[in-house]
């Protein structure tokens, strides 16, 4: 390897240097940070959780006091799966 084609391997080379020392800096940060953002949400997630619950709560103390039977509405998600035919 002498000449332009030496230069231009070492060029290459430096290059994939370069590229590798970035990319793994970057995953590095993303290494400390993703844990940090996860354990940052959990909070928030129980407390939305429980608020959930507490409206689930009302809601049934709801249709208790409800004079006339509350029929479950149907998931529009589940219609046409599980071999279901398609309205024609």
């Amino acid at each position: 390897m002498t000449g332009m084609d030496g230069m231009f391997s070492m060029t290459v080379i430096k290059a994939l240097v370069v590229f590798f020392v970035l990319a793994a800096g970057i995953i590095t940060v993303l290494w400390i940070a993703v844990p940090l953002a996860i354990f940052g949400i959990k909070g928030r997630i129980r407390e939305l959780t429980e608020e959930v619950r507490r409206t689930n709560a009302l809601l049934e103390g709801m249709e208790r006091k409800s004079s006339r039977p509350v029929e479950k509405a149907e998931d529009p998600r589940d219609e046409g799966r599980f071999g279901d035919e398609p309205p024609q």
